[in-house]
Parts: C-alpha cells; structure tokens; sequence
C-alpha cells in the first residue's frame, strides 16, 4: 500500500505519540473506521440520522416525560 509522504510521516508520528506499531495503529484504524461504518448504517435503516427521525424520537420522549409527571402528581 502507498501513501503520500506527508501522509506517512503523520502515520509514523501518531504510531509513536501511541507507542504502537504502525501495523498495530493500521488496524485499530481499520476496526473504528468499520465500526463507525456499521453505526451509521444502523441509524440510517432506523431512520435516526434523518430529521424527521430525530423529531419523532424527541415528541416520543416528551410525550412519555408528560405521561411519567401526570402519573406521578396523581399519586
């Protein structure tokens, strides 16, 4: 694999601000990256990263704080 120099000092650099191998750093990176890729995923098939998503889980929130209070001053 080859990257551009300014690239791979960078990489050198942060492999050894982490005290790790480049090989050791590589993977980790790899692991995030693929972890964050399959969180996004997630929230885009549940509909959580959209606007209208977001509105509906907020309302769905406060609708059940209200719910909680109602129930809690009628005791």
């Amino acid at each position: 694999m080859s990257v551009p120099a300014e690239l791979a000092v960078r990489f050198e650099k942060l492999a050894k601000a982490e005290a790790k191998s480049k090989s050791q750093l590589f993977c980790e990176m790899l692991c995030v990256h693929e972890q964050r890729r399959r969180q996004d995923q997630a929230a885009c098939e549940t509909g959580v990263l959209m606007e209208a998503g977001v509105e509906a889980l907020v309302f769905q929130n406060r609708r059940w704080c209200r719910s909680s209070l109602t129930r809690i001053s009628a005791c």
